[in-house]
């Protein structure tokens, strides 16, 4: 205890009460930041040695909402409970993630798959477990995409991505407050987070069109004004979000011809029908896109052969206006004695005369007839 004199002891029964006291004091602040921050429970520890994977675990409510669950108790019996759960698994290490997957009682070829993403989209059928490698871009990353894992049970949905997804984030915090999905089931939570996604890369869309229009208007305003690299990259922009959507289109008719016991499309089935129906549209808008960059990139190249083309036909006039006179440079450069006005005192004058206005008169023809516009 400091005290104004110095420090000194207290009695031990005094500091035993004390340290309780600042137990309790620290335990209620705890339980009340805790009901105060996000609403997805805190990470899961998998491996204090080595690092911390971020395990988040949501669970579905009568009235089709989310409301957070501990990961601690996540074991195989929820993946045939009797509430449907969502279970999130960020920044994985291979070690926490086999540890986790362990829990879960998967076939290995699921767990080998999970520990080595990125091999494609696909949807593959396994027992009682449904693993689908769902393909995500962002043109701010350079536009290359990478795949969430999930997997999913008659119950429980297990979602597995390397780096943070905001979008995840804020599709679980607006599950919480005010929205709801279409059914209180693992096929309807999975229909809106495909929704989710698909939405993002919609605006993905919407940036990339924006960007083919400027370019469009500055090619029209100023065509030497584009750089051939800015049209590349947004022309690979638009191939890369083109790919992307054909993968995702491919997990989702996948997902909608799949006969498993894990997956059982009812009440569903209609929402993932108008999913597909949107990649057919964004399909087109794309092949659209796609059509207006070849469009811009061929105004561009023809922009180019007209700047080129022009710069050569005046070097052809000049070349042409200049011919004569370098001939008769030629010929009065021979070394011949006999050579016309070669003696007269008034030759070069007269040469020169006749080599000015040969290129004169060579120069106003060929204006006349447009060659310098």
């Amino acid at each position: 205890m400091i005290t104004d004199s110095g420090i000194r002891f207290a009695p031990v029964e005094n500091s035993y009460r004390d340290c309780r006291l600042a137990l309790r004091i620290l335990s209620v602040i705890l339980r009340s930041g805790e009901a105060r921050s996000r609403h997805r429970a805190p990470p899961l520890l998998v491996n204090r040695a080595v690092s911390v994977m971020n395990v988040v675990c949501d669970r579905v409510t009568s009235e089709r909402r989310l409301e957070p669950a501990s990961p601690n108790g996540l074991s195989a019996s929820w993946r045939e409970g009797d509430v449907a759960r969502w279970v999130d698994v960020e920044a994985p290490t291979p070690e926490g993630l086999r540890r986790l997957l362990a829990t879960l009682d998967l076939h290995p070829l699921i767990v080998e798959r999970c520990l080595e993403p990125g091999q494609g989209s696909r949807v593959g059928t396994y027992e009682k477990s449904l693993l689908v490698e769902f393909p995500v871009g962002s043109l701010a990353n350079g536009g290359e995409s990478t795949e969430v894992s999930i997997l999913c049970f008659p119950t429980m949905l297990v979602t597995i991505h390397g780096n943070a997804m905001p979008r995840l984030a804020a599709f679980a915090a607006e599950l919480t407050r005010d929205a709801r999905l279409c059914t209180a089931r693992v096929p309807g939570l999975l229909y809106e987070l495909f929704d989710r996604l698909i939405d993002f890369e919609a605006q993905e869309y919407l940036t990339v069109r924006k960007r083919a229009s400027e370019l469009e208007d500055l090619i029209d305003e100023d065509p030497s004004g584009a750089e051939v690299g800015d049209i590349v990259a947004l022309r690979q922009s638009v191939r890369r979000l083109a790919d992307l959507i054909e993968d995702q289109s491919y997990c989702v008719q996948n997902l909608q011809a799949t006969k498993s016991q894990a997956f059982e499309l009812d009440d569903e089935r209609e929402y993932f029908a108008v999913l597909a129906g949107s990649f057919t549209g964004g399909s087109r808008l794309l092949t659209r896109l796609e059509e207006r960059m070849r469009d811009v990139y061929e105004r561009h190249q023809v922009n180019l052969q007209e700047t080129t083309s022009s710069r050569l036909r005046i070097l052809t006039v000049l070349s042409a206006v200049y011919l004569p006179a370098t001939l008769v440079a030629a010929i009065y450069g021979m070394n011949f004695d006999n050579i016309p006005a070669i003696q007269w005192d008034y030759g070069y004058g007269a040469v020169m005369a006749i080599m000015l206005v040969i290129v004169v008169g060579q120069l106003l023809f060929f204006s006349w007839r447009g060659w310098f516009n």
